[in-house]
């Protein structure tokens, strides 16, 4: 292969534009899905809180409204036993029989419940369900906090006259005689067994969001992942983009070198029909009818070279391909009928066979010539003075199948898919370029190529395309054989 020197080009404005551009657009991606995940994720938390503090308020909500109902209607008790015995104070209420039946029944057995109590209004406790209590003076500040959440009239306590230091959540009724507010009357659930029965009824709910808070982590996990390795494979097909602009110019030479070689098949074939043409004119040979064919065939090459050098020189963009339906049995005895001097002189056998029906692809002319050419010429190559080519032309259902098989040195295994690559070639001045059109041509037109080994000696290599069911519209090649 020839060499080349390598070329570094110099970071242009619009690269480093182009580099800002990039970094700049991962940067607002970054900050764009994080912001988004955040977001989720908030309100993800929110919708915790929400429902935990949802099924909170509902059950304080439930047990207070019971204390309340219970306070409310022990405070009616007591009232309708003042109004019996004509009393206008509780500590006039000396027959409290009825309330400690009550007590016994209602709030002793509920172990829930941190006390019940008729509180006068001098702050003296008159009754309690403890009785060693009643007597005792309430403090200035008997409550430590409102419990909102529970109701305006729901207080936290651990008042020692009261609760003993227990800590509990207490809701008041007053007590009226003649429409005169005598006291009031107390009670509380305990603070610790209101907040387990709060934790149980809450235990569902957490369960159910500790399921979802893991999806939208696992959510969260997979898309930052998915994001850093997008930006990455980003970062790295830029680079690539850059290393492959920079490999573009050091390959400039090995193109040139390349178009030597993509042009010298031409250009022999035209110099022996050239020199068949001034030797019959030494020996004035009349054939004005061949004389004419060579001519055309000349013509043709030149126009095939030009073309040539328009693809080899934009070889990343090709010319876009004019297909039309071909046989394939005509442009491979064309093709044939081009080469024959270059093979004869050779004393190279070819063998062909095609088969009995017309073998139609669609196909642009040109290019499919020019992969016979460079097929055949490579295994002309390939072999020393003498041997011989098969080419086979079969028909396979939809497919049409072309075969060109030599007996030359053949093509090691490890290198049949290598030999398609741009620059990579087997021959000491080769440049890889002849088989890298071939696969390009061959692939564009919708069809596949590959190498194999020739069962007796040397390379096989087997293309297939598409088969066309339209009969083609005849051309005057200047390679198709003359009319008869």
């Amino acid at each position: 292969m020839p060499s080349s020197t390598p070329y570094y080009q110099p970071v242009s404005p619009a690269q480093r534009e182009n580099d800002q551009r990039v970094f700049r657009w991962m940067a607002a991606a970054y900050l764009g899905v994080g912001a988004t995940l955040c977001f989720v994720l908030g309100v993800a938390i929110w919708g915790v809180y929400h429902d935990l503090s949802q099924v909170r308020v509902t059950y304080l909500s439930v047990e207070m409204n019971r204390l309340r109902t219970h306070a409310s209607r022990t405070a009616a008790l007591i009232q309708d036993e003042l109004h019996k015995e004509d009393k206008k104070s509780l500590d006039e209420l000396e027959n409290d029989l009825f309330l400690r039946n009550h007590w016994e029944r209602y709030v002793i057995p509920d172990r829930s419940r941190v006390y019940a109590a008729v509180v006068g209004t001098n702050n003296i406790i008159i009754k309690h369900s403890d009785k060693s209590r009643e007597g005792k003076p309430l403090e200035s500040v008997w409550y430590d906090r409102p419990v909102l959440e529970a109701g305006e009239d729901v207080v936290e306590t651990h008042s020692q006259a009261l609760a003993g230091g227990v800590p509990g959540y207490n809701v008041n009724s007053p007590i009226y005689v003649n429409n005169v507010l005598i006291g009031t009357y107390h009670s509380a659930l305990r603070k610790d067994s209101v907040e387990k029965a709060v934790v149980d009824r809450q235990s569902p709910t957490k369960r159910i969001w500790t399921y979802l808070l893991t999806l939208i982590g696992l959510i969260v996990a997979i898309s930052g992942g998915s994001l850093f390795f997008i930006s990455r494979r980003m970062v790295m097909l830029h680079e690539s983009v850059k290393l492959t602009r920079a490999r573009r110019f050091a390959e400039l030479g090995q193109l040139m070198a390349g178009i030597v070689h993509e042009i010298r098949n031409p250009l022999n074939a035209m110099r022996l029909n050239l020199h068949v043409l001034s030797r019959r004119q030494e020996l004035n040979e009349p054939a004005p009818e061949e004389h004419g064919e060579i001519i055309r065939e000349t013509n043709y090459e030149i126009e095939r070279v030009e073309g040539l050098l328009r693809i080899l020189l934009g070889y990343a963009r090709p010319d876009n391909p004019r297909n039309e339906i071909l046989d394939v049995r005509s442009e491979v005895q064309a093709t044939l009928m081009f080469l024959r001097p270059l093979l004869e002189r050779a004393e190279i056998l070819v063998k062909a066979t095609f088969p009995e029906q017309p073998a139609l692809v669609v196909m642009d002319r040109d290019r499919f010539r020019q992969i016979l050419l460079n097929l055949i010429n490579n295994a002309r190559e390939a072999m020393d003075i003498g041997g011989c080519i098969q080419i086979q032309v079969k028909l396979l259902g939809e497919k049409v199948e072309v075969v060109v098989a030599d007996d030359g040195p053949g093509v090691p295994s490890s290198h049949r898919e290598r030999i398609f690559e741009p620059f990579f070639s087997t021959k000491e001045l080769g440049t890889g370029l002849g088989l890298a059109i071939v696969r390009r041509f061959v692939e564009e037109g919708g069809g596949s190529i590959t190498c194999e080994s020739n069962q007796a000696q040397g390379a096989l290599f087997r293309l297939r395309f598409v088969a066309s069911q339209t009969d083609p519209v005849p051309t005057n090649s200047a390679l198709s054989p003359p009319a008869k």
